[in-house]
Formats: C-alpha cells, sequence, structure tokens
C-alpha cells in the first residue's frame, strides 16, 4: 500500500472513530476528559455554512477545518465570537506570519482558502478575522 493510500485510510478511520464518539457522548455513554475547544462551535458553524451554502466537498473541508483551527487555537480566550470581532491587522500578521514562513506556498494558500470571505450566515467576528486575514496577505512571505 502505497503512503497516500495509507494516509486516507487513516484519515477515513479517524473520521469513524469520531463519528462513533460523538455518537456516544450524544446518547451518554461517554464522557470525554478533554474539554472542548472554546472555538469549536463557532468552527462547526463555518464548517456547516461551507458544506450547505458553498457546497464544499469533505476533503476540503477537512483541509480548511484543520488550518483554521491552528488560527483559532492561536488565539486562545480570543476565539470566541466577541473576542474575533476586535481582532487587529497585528493580531492576525502575529499567527500568519511565522506560519507562512514555516510553510510552502501551497499551504499558505491553503490557510487563506480556509477563510474566504463568507455571508451574515456565518458568525460576523469570524467575518472580521477573516477581513484581517485577506489584508495580512500571507502568500507573499
Amino acid at each position: 500500500m502505497d503512503q497516500s493510500s495509507l494516509d486516507k485510510r487513516i484519515h477515513y478511520t479517524c473520521s469513524s472513530i469520531n463519528c462513533f464518539v460523538k455518537y456516544l457522548s450524544q446518547i451518554g455513554l461517554f464522557k470525554p476528559l478533554v474539554k472542548e475547544a472554546i472555538y469549536q462551535p463557532l468552527l462547526d458553524e463555518y464548517v456547516q455554512w461551507m458544506r450547505d451554502y458553498r457546497h464544499v466537498s469533505s476533503g476540503t473541508l477537512d483541509v480548511r477545518r484543520h488550518s483554521l483551527s491552528q488560527f483559532l487555537e492561536s488565539l486562545g480566550p480570543k476565539a470566541t465570537p466577541q473576542g474575533l470581532s476586535e481582532l487587529t491587522l497585528q493580531t492576525v500578521e502575529r499567527f500568519f506570519i511565522p506560519y507562512a514562513q514555516k510553510m510552502g506556498r501551497a499551504a499558505r494558500r491553503s490557510m487563506q482558502s480556509a477563510c474566504e470571505p463568507s455571508s451574515d450566515s456565518v458568525t460576523p467576528g469570524l467575518c472580521s478575522a477573516i477581513d484581517g486575514l485577506h489584508r495580512a496577505d500571507i502568500a507573499h512571505v
């Protein structure tokens, strides 16, 4: 089995496990030890919007979810609708400039694509962060 096939199999297995754990949590048979990330509802809303309104494929959603979660994780307690609405260009650049310098062009573009401009269907705070990302223009770094 080549590396690409193995990576896909691992990805799908992890996805299946996550779905099963989510199901067990919903019916009260699993209590996670790790608390949900503060940004998770916001990220879930964004992914749902991308799926429903932009009709983005599941593979693209996985990449964008991963990219955006790195950015939101870097914000810590500011990764809320209120915190995102207060972001400055400097805050966005503090994450993206070092990120861009470590990554290749494709990864930088993927990170920017994860934060495409959106509509009123998405939390206004996320729209502010997205606007800041596009002003930061990390693709040239």
